[in-house]
């Protein structure tokens, strides 16, 4: 019975955790790609594993996550579809890139700044 208890208290411990088993992005351009596709799914958990663990990104991204809640299905649906396209790409210092992307359906342009720490590109919001 003991042991019986144990598997099941394992097996509860290993479902429950959160796979955070996500790849670094290759460069600037990828961390952007894959955080945006992830905020346009809903993924606020994997958009955060590419952003800079500061207060600033963690209460921006917050805020992202909370309009995302606000939107129906509908509007998630196309968010979800959207492509995404770069409109520019600066090197500002060897390891810090500025990217600005837009989308199809609006005009809507987003800046973000990448940095490369410790070999993992990561976003500041």
């Amino acid at each position: 019975m003991k042991k019986s208890f144990i598997l099941f208290i394992s097996i509860c411990f290993i479902s429950c955790s959160s796979n955070t088993n996500y790849t670094n992005a290759e460069d600037a351009l990828d961390a952007v790609r894959i955080f945006k596709e992830s905020c346009n799914n809903g993924n606020f958990e994997k958009a955060k594993f590419y952003c800079s663990n500061n207060t600033s990104t963690n209460n921006k991204l917050l805020s992202l996550e909370s309009t995302y809640q606000k939107l129906n299905s509908s509007q998630k649906n196309v968010m979800q579809k959207e492509s995404i396209v770069i409109i520019a790409n600066r090197a500002l210092a060897k390891d810090s890139f500025k990217v600005i992307i837009t989308n199809f359906s609006n005009s809507i342009r987003d800046t973000f700044m990448v940095v490369n720490k410790n070999n993992t590109w990561l976003i500041n919001l």
